[in-house]
């Protein structure tokens, strides 16, 4: 399972090296007060402005369904519910790519869970995930 899983990350690393600082500008530009660029969205992860969805910058299973949950941003002191927080991400992004990565996560969460053995390529795909929750949560916030 760990060679699948570590495919799945490639087309992401590879987007983000290839159009990272376009992706950036547009995160930061797109909602700042002085700047306000009101274009189309594009996708965070490949740059696309086509069938883009909406991301979770956290996923519902974290939470359990527990719709209320929220979290606070420091710099303003504002409350916001983790189903507001999502970022821009292409069908493809967010449904194939990203959700795979999720289920062989959450299976490597449940034998964790389990006291079951586990791998260093386990370990590094948590932490290549958590990494992206991490990216995630930086569009949002500058967003």
């Amino acid at each position: 399972m760990s060679k699948k899983i570590n495919s799945l990350f490639i087309p992401i690393r590879v987007n983000l090296r290839k159009h990272g600082a376009e992706i950036a500008e547009d995160v930061f530009y797109r909602f700042h007060p002085a700047t306000l660029n009101v274009g189309s969205e594009i996708c965070v992860f490949c740059k696309t402005q086509k069938n883009l969805t909406k991301e979770h910058v956290l996923p519902k299973w974290l939470f359990q369904n527990k719709i209320n949950i929220g979290f606070e941003i420091r710099a303003n002191q504002q409350s916001i519910s983790y189903l507001k927080s999502v970022v821009p991400a292409c069908n493809n992004c967010n449904n194939s790519i990203l959700a795979e990565i999720e289920k062989k996560i959450i299976f490597i969460l449940e034998n964790l869970e389990k006291n079951k053995y586990y791998d260093i390529n386990d370990l590094e795909n948590i932490i290549r995930w958590l990494e992206i929750l991490e990216y995630k949560l930086q569009c949002f916030l500058i967003g």
